[in-house]
């Protein structure tokens, strides 16, 4: 009869012992979610306002609160905004996502806030209890209440020292990992039991909550990417624009003005019937017509470029080198070139037909611009400039004046107004290499010196 009410208050003794765990942990659990409630939409708004004095102060009222110890707001996984202390040990700790929501709807995320609270005096409080009941059965049955307080370790107090385990060392690898209870298969799922499942499946959620501001974050970051690049292409092609009307405007204007000075000559001299006068009138209208003719099918030639494209194609770069040496094979042979090649088996992806022309209007510029008392001599290849492959031609011709490197590529610029040709092959050079997005530079030691074209294509 006493071996039977020993277990029976025992029993009883045990069952509030754990009912009083579960209790406390249960409004634990309901005090922090009350308080995430209450001061959610504050925080909020002041992380979105990045009022960082209102959110130390929500901060510090949230550790008012008898059973959160310390509470924190983290961006990422890093803890920007802190009041409290944390427990040392015995550590309940509870996640929720902070958001703030605009007009019209969208809602962004702000940071997690996380809450802890020492479980030392539940532990204390079971414990204390426990041991008041052990002592005062120890009287009668000592060797029983021994017995029981082995089988409510076991089942209680290892738990719960894996639930401290667990949570003292969480973090952002770990919370990959499952709570694990070590409960024996088969065994019947006490409160604990659920009680891991439920911060397994919290565990769960919030990994999804990470993975899926992180794939935001990435997308927003991609997108703004884009954004800078189309901005910095526009802009760059506004600017273009501007000159190209300029420029169009202006070398279009002095043949027609040379037509139009020599048409009147021209009804003079018809009026004072002077027909040698009037013929040379007319030769000079010619020169002038067939000078506007040139330009205007070279600047359809540079519109062209960019809309009307061949397919994009893997080829070896010496193949449209090679095409563009065979066009220029008389003038080249004419012209006595020495030509060196090296290096120029690279495949790339690209318009050919259009990096044909690349290479044609390079070599006919180094052939314009030789100096007429030495022999030119061309050394093509190709090198790698900050760690990409870049093709370069090489000449021994008149070289070309640091001011000027960047603006022989504008529409209509020749250094020697003397040379045949509108000065646009460098012009449509330039816009074929942007096109495929990539660099065009020159360099040149100075006058009499040479100068070298590089390009790199993307």
């Amino acid at each position: 009869m006493l071996g039977f009410s020993f277990m029976a208050t025992l029993l009883i003794t045990l069952f509030f012992l754990v009912n009083n765990y579960n209790t406390e942990i249960s409004t634990i659990h309901k005090s922090m979610l009350e308080t995430f409630d209450t001061k959610q939409a504050a925080l909020a708004s002041s992380l979105w306002n990045l009022d960082s004095e209102m959110t130390l102060v929500q901060l510090e009222g949230i550790i008012r609160s008898p059973s959160i110890n310390l509470a924190e707001i983290l961006i990422g996984d890093k803890s920007v905004y802190r009041a409290g202390e944390a427990p040392e040990s015995q550590v309940l700790m509870k996640e929720f996502p902070l958001t703030h929501q605009i007009e019209g709807g969208s809602v962004y995320p702000m940071g997690t806030l996380r809450l802890k609270t020492g479980l030392n005096h539940v532990v204390s409080h079971i414990l204390n209890n426990l041991w008041s009941t052990l002592i005062w059965q120890l009287f009668e049955k000592g060797l029983m209440v021994l017995v029981v307080y082995i089988l409510l370790s076991k089942v209680v107090v290892s738990k719960i020292k894996h639930f401290s385990d667990y949570f003292e060392t969480l973090d952002e690898h770990s919370l990959h990992h499952p709570l694990d209870l070590k409960t024996p298969p088969g065994s019947k799922k006490n409160e604990l039991d659920l009680v891991a499942e439920k911060v397994n499946t919290m565990r769960e959620n919030l990994l999804d909550s990470f993975e899926a501001r992180i794939a935001a974050q990435q997308k927003l970051q991609e997108n703004s990417q884009v954004i800078h690049r189309q901005m910095v292409q526009l802009e760059s092609q506004n600017a273009e624009l501007e000159r190209f009307t300029y420029t169009v405007s202006h070398d279009l204007k002095s043949p027609l003005i040379t037509i139009q000075g020599f048409a009147q000559y021209l009804f003079d001299d018809m009026r004072n019937n002077n027909l040698e006068r009037a013929e040379l009138d007319l030769v000079k209208i010619k020169g002038a017509v067939e000078k506007m003719n040139h330009l205007l099918k070279d600047l359809l030639e540079l519109s062209r470029v960019g809309k009307v494209v061949s397919e994009l194609q893997e080829f070896e770069m010496k193949i449209p080198l090679q095409e563009a040496l065979e066009l220029l094979e008389i003038s080249l042979k004419t012209e006595k070139v020495k030509i060196n090649i090296t290096d120029m088996n690279h495949l790339v992806v690209a318009d050919k037909l259009r990096i044909r022309e690349v290479w044609q209007n390079l070599i006919e510029n180094a052939l314009k611009y030789r100096l007429k008392d030495r022999e030119l001599k061309l050394e093509i290849g190709s090198c790698i400039v900050s760690g990409k492959t870049a093709f370069y031609i090489k000449d021994n011709g008149i070289g070309i004046e640091k001011e000027y490197l960047d603006k022989i590529f504008g529409l209509f610029e020749k250094l020697n107004k003397d040379t045949q040709g509108t000065g646009i092959g460098l012009a449509l050079v330039k816009r074929i290499i942007y096109l495929h997005g990539g660099q065009l530079w020159a360099e040149s030691p100075g006058s009499g010196q040479g100068s070298t074209f590089f390009f790199t294509l993307n």
